[in-house]
């Protein structure tokens, strides 16, 4: 396919917005130099692979909507009517979803970060309709991956999202009930335990990739508890597991925590927090607990400025 007949411009045009950020050769020469590194070297051509791989998969996409699109408008066409803007979109949703699924299993794991790539050097062009195409099949590659995965994985994926607890909870009973359109069912022991494995592998891996992914599954996790007790489906195999993790919990801190939820004034929750983290950081660890209304006298060290309790941790 040549650079005349593609719907999307030439390589290397499109390459040049792309930032890369080759690393030095030991003696310190800068980026772009004749001292590139071989690891450098290797990065960049690297990122090149994955931008062609990415060009050629998306110009046969393209290529493959713009002819069902004019086979779908022409036969309408014939049929007397002339296709409304609303059904040009569905036609392009229709085409869109057509040309992702034939090629789903041909996408490496590049394919999203060259396509958004793709998506901004565009925008930089100031060609925006391109762009906002390529998103849109961003979008349903995410869903059709998404529609692949565990119907526990989904609802996790869909549960994290929401910041309303009362919208968590009543997702939850409904995959516990039997789902209902894109939300999958689910039994509630597996999706506390998919919720364990996530939190697991985050916390094990080297560098902790989302801070508040971890914490929002960690409330995910208690309140699938909560939902099964309501549901009363907390028995069990299930029951066992959740008596077995409360007795894995170190003493000192479920202490600590169930304390804390005493304490319902925000200010002074984050002064004991602050000065458990801080005596934690001494060698003490949750030591604190013993002087519990040490703590709550502390609050107005901290009191006098919030900031000095956010940054005092």
């Amino acid at each position: 396919m040549s650079c005349s007949d593609t719907p999307l411009p030439c390589l290397p045009s499109l390459l040049l917005p792309i930032q890369f950020k080759p690393t030095t050769s030991p003696s310190g020469a800068k980026p772009g130099g004749s001292g590139l590194s071989e690891r450098s070297l290797q990065e960049q051509a690297a990122a090149r692979q994955v931008i062609e791989r990415t060009w050629k998969i998306v110009s046969e996409m393209l290529d493959q909507m713009r002819v069902d699109m004019a086979l779908a408008e022409s036969y309408r066409n014939g049929s007397g009517e002339s296709p409304s803007e609303l059904r040009l979109m569905q036609l392009e949703a229709e085409a869109t979803r057509k040309i992702v699924a034939d090629r789903i299993n041909r996408l490496d794991e590049g394919f999203l970060g060259g396509l958004e790539a793709y998506s901004t050097a565009l925008r930089r062009s100031n060609q925006e309709d391109l762009a906002d195409r390529l998103d849109a099949i961003r979008i349903e590659v995410l869903d059709q991956l998404t529609d692949r995965l565990p119907p526990e994985v989904r609802v996790l994926n869909t549960v994290t999202q929401l910041m309303d607890r009362n919208d968590r909870r009543g997702i939850i009973k409904e995959a516990a009930k039997g789902g209902y359109g894109k939300l999958p069912k689910v039994e509630l022991p597996g999706l506390w335990l998919a919720a364990n494995q996530v939190i697991s592998d985050m916390e094990e891996a080297e560098a902790l990739p989302d801070r508040r992914l971890l914490a929002m599954v960690c409330v995910v996790r208690e309140e699938v508890q909560f939902v099964a007790r309501e549901l009363r489906q907390a028995n069990g195999e299930f029951a066992a597991a959740l008596k077995a993790q409360r007795n894995m919990l170190p003493q000192a801190a479920l202490a600590f925590l169930q304390r804390l939820l005493q304490v319902s004034d925000p200010l002074q929750r984050q002064a004991l927090l602050a000065k458990g983290f801080r005596e934690d950081a001494k060698g003490k660890g949750i030591q604190l607990i013993s002087d519990f209304g040490g703590c709550l006298a502390l609050q107005s060290e901290y009191g006098s400025n919030l900031s000095a309790v956010r940054q005092g941790v």
